[in-house]
């Protein structure tokens, strides 16, 4: 399944952000080839990589966009320890499929927690009141967030 392959992409360190953003859009999107046709050329026009510029920052989360149109966003958020605050829950507007791909986190909904490793992925309905209840101190935690 498309866990296991992007676990072994990522543990080969093979992987590109590439593979998985276009592995991911055929899932969400099959039928958008401009959706595709978009993240190519960003590729191709400007060299990118995932694990570059990443600051550590113990008091602030990184959130920078990778590609927003208007029915997608993907976004990769760099945490060093930080949690969503005491009695925050997140409920939005639009899912989110989420991939880890450094470090380590915990989503807590209000029936479960989600324990997410290197390469694990969850996938958050929109609607579901979620938070983060635990992100790595002894590394950053990289993460992809893809909202649609």
């Amino acid at each position: 399944g498309l866990k296991s392959k992007i676990k072994d992409y990522l543990h080969k360190k093979e992987s590109s952000i590439l593979f998985i953003i276009i592995y991911i859009s055929k899932i969400l999107w099959y039928s958008h080839i401009s959706f595709l046709y978009d993240i190519i050329n960003i590729s191709r026009n400007k060299m990118n990589n995932i694990f570059e510029n990443i600051i550590i920052d113990k008091e602030n989360e990184e959130f920078m966009d990778i590609l927003k149109k208007p029915n997608i966003r993907i976004e990769r958020i760099v945490s060093n320890g930080q949690v969503s605050k005491k009695d925050f829950w997140y409920i939005q507007e639009e899912n989110e499929f989420v991939i880890v791909l450094e470090g380590e986190a915990i989503l807590e909904l209000v029936d479960k927690e989600i324990v997410l490793k290197k390469g694990d992925f969850y996938n958050i309905e929109k609607g579901i009141k979620h938070r983060v209840k635990y992100t790595s101190l002894k590394e950053s935690t990289i993460w992809i967030a893809v909202f649609y």
